[in-house]
């Protein structure tokens, strides 16, 4: 693919701890009326961008790019993994932060959470024998996709870059800052 999720091995234990609790622990959460007083509502659809505030102290630091402020559900997810991370000192490094409020309650979710049996589902969502897909197909359809969603990203941020401005009063169409004239520059 070109990309390597983690890079190393100490990302991508990161990854590992923020990702069980995205797919698993995260819906049943989700239900509870204190989970949405803490991390707010996980129906919220998820942004196409979000703005981070990097001085924010709402939010843990796991993955990078303030990613906890993307989402509840990703909040959820950073929190466990920070809270899940051995020897992270994460009582220190968030006192007095409002983040801290957020580890405490959820560690107390995840304590209750140890005496209640697992869930188990037998749902299929796509029956295995229905994917007639190689691997070799899904990676090559992947990287297509991604160079489709990289080219138009390029050229988007071209057509920004050279979009005509707009005309500023006194200089005729045509004109360039150095003259108000119409030039062959």
């Amino acid at each position: 693919m070109g990309e390597a999720e983690g890079g190393n091995t100490r990302l991508l234990l990161r990854i590992l701890r923020h990702e069980p609790d995205t797919r698993s622990t995260t819906p049943t959460a989700a239900r509870r009326k204190s989970w949405r007083a803490v991390f707010g509502p996980a129906s919220l659809p998820y942004p196409a961008r979000y703005r981070a505030r990097p001085g924010s102290r709402r939010y843990v630091h796991h993955l990078g790019e303030w990613y906890a402020q993307a989402h509840p559900t990703e909040d959820f997810a950073e929190t466990f993994a920070v809270w899940l991370t051995p020897k992270s000192g994460w009582r220190k490094s968030y006192a007095g932060w409002p983040a801290l409020h957020k580890l405490r309650r959820s560690m107390s979710w995840w304590r209750a959470c140890a005496a209640c049996a697992p869930v188990r589902n037998r749902t299929r969502i796509e029956p295995l024998e229905l994917n007639t897909r190689t691997l070799a197909q899904h990676y090559r359809r992947k990287l297509a996709r991604n160079r489709l969603i990289r080219r138009g990203l390029a050229d988007e941020l071209l057509r920004r870059a050279f979009q005509p401005r707009a005309l500023t009063p006194g200089r005729p169409a045509g004109g360039h800052a150095c003259c108000a004239r119409p030039c062959a520059r």
